[in-house]
């Protein structure tokens, strides 16, 4: 009787070491796992492999039929030329608007520079006058008009010159019975902020802007009845923040009855 012989068992798969890292790895893997190191034999049969697959892909592609493949060709060269002509267009469109805003802008920045040659003087003479209302005045309606007074050499005196400017038309609303206490004192409390101002004015602007300033902040402590102690919190909180905040200003003349 013979003896049955069992099946061979399955080949099991190569192992190979890595070069780089000593890791173990299936010989069929072009790349180590662990590291990234390539293993040449397994990347050259990969390579190999995909280069079969264009071949397949190649031949199959010529056993089309001719006119297949010329009707394909012209649908792509047709669709290559709308492509390209849209393409034209939008450059053409985009130098055509970008020349056109140049242009613009050439054209603003001219009639800005003259005005500021026409326009600044006027402030000087206003400012050598000592007219400050005047001077505030021109400084709004340029403002609202969108030119650059921003230019202007006094601008931040020309600023403040306008806020004070605001507060007076302020308080005659207020007694006319158009404006409220409460936003009233909010404006009038920013007058306060010229010590921030400070630093970018020349010490004369300084103290000729305190001094118009004091008679303003006078008739606003008077018209609503403002102690040392609301000054100071008012003052305090203009520095902080560079304004007084509504609610604060209400706060204090709800206390006086306002």
């Amino acid at each position: 009787m013979q003896d049955r012989q069992d099946p061979p068992a399955p080949q099991q798969p190569k192992t190979v070491i890595c070069r780089s890292c000593g890791a173990a790895f299936s010989a069929d893997i072009p790349n180590c796992p662990y590291c990234g190191t390539m293993y040449l034999p397994a990347a050259e049969a990969t390579y190999m492999n995909k280069l079969e697959g264009v071949r397949t892909d190649l031949t199959a592609l010529g056993e089309k039929p001719k006119e297949e493949l010329k009707k394909n060709l012209r649908r792509l060269s047709g669709r290559l030329l709308i492509f390209g002509a849209i393409l034209l267009a939008v450059i053409v469109t985009g130098f055509v608007l970008h020349g056109v805003k140049e242009r613009k802008e050439a054209a603003r920045d001219k009639a800005e520079l003259r005005w500021q040659i026409e326009y600044f003087p006027l402030l000087d003479e206003a400012y050598a006058a000592g007219d400050w209302e005047k001077l505030g005045q021109m400084y709004d309606e340029a403002w609202e008009d969108n030119h650059p007074i921003y230019n202007y050499p006094h601008d931040t005196f020309c600023t403040f010159c306008s806020r004070m400017l605001y507060v007076k038309n302020c308080l005659q609303d207020y007694d006319n019975g158009t404006e409220s206490a409460s936003w009233t004192l909010t404006e009038g409390a920013c007058l306060f902020g010229l010590e921030r101002l400070r630093p970018m004015l020349p010490s004369g602007e300084y103290e000729t802007l305190k001094e118009l300033r004091a008679p303003l902040l006078e008739e606003m402590a008077q018209r609503f009845r403002l102690t040392a102690g609301d000054l100071e919190t008012l003052w305090a909180e203009v520095e902080e923040n560079g304004f007084a905040a509504y609610e604060t200003c209400e706060a204090i003349l709800k206390e006086k009855g306002f």
